[in-house]
């Protein structure tokens, strides 16, 4: 549940030196491009291999999503 801030309530004031900037993660973002490409490759396969390119697909699109929250949750800590 969100708090609402009244406005006799009194506030740090806003400096953005104050938050640590956001890191340069190559490593992840590498890992994320890859992860689409071998959808791309996945998706153009021909037969679906007894469910499993579809499973592959899907694990990939999981594994894009866990280095998304990864590289947010750094950017935030």
């Amino acid at each position: 549940m969100q708090r609402i801030r009244l406005a006799t309530e009194r506030t740090a004031p806003s400096d953005s030196r104050s938050r640590p900037r956001a890191a340069y993660q190559p490593y992840m973002l590498n890992a994320r491009a890859s992860l689409r490409q071998a959808i791309d490759s996945l998706s153009k396969a021909n037969a679906d291999k007894g469910g499993h390119r579809i499973n592959a697909i899907n694990l990939c699109q999981q594994a894009i999503r866990e280095i998304d929250l990864g590289m947010r949750y750094a950017n935030n800590h």
